[in-house]
């Protein structure tokens, strides 16, 4: 919920350009913790183990095997997903969270 109603409130207080940094500078230091360091993947083993609420579990598609999702991959889809809808309208919105989740269930 809170994870929620952050996405919202940052998502409606940062304009189109800051998002448009934002994310790919994001996109990057993601990539190089999770491949290039390696990094992210010791720090969600350890986070397995504990069990916080810190992963959401997704069931791939075609194949029945799971994938892990941070909770900043949540975050940064929500807040594309409210960036898109007020700068295309509720319609691009909406297809745009559909190709998120589409994405998300494949990888």
């Amino acid at each position: 919920m809170v994870l929620f109603l952050f996405s919202l409130y940052l998502g409606s207080a940062l304009t189109w350009k800051y998002i448009a940094v934002f994310v790919p500078l994001l996109t990057l230091l993601d990539l190089v913790q999770v491949l290039g360091t390696g990094l992210m993947g010791k720090a969600a083993e350890k986070l397995i183990t504990l069990q916080p609420p810190a992963m959401i579990g997704v069931t791939t598609f075609p194949s029945d095997m799971k994938a892990a999702l941070g909770l900043g991959d949540a975050f940064l889809a929500g807040i594309l997903a409210i960036q898109s809808t007020q700068k295309y309208g509720r319609k691009f919105g909406l297809l745009s969270t559909v190709a998120i989740t589409a994405i998300f269930s494949l990888s």
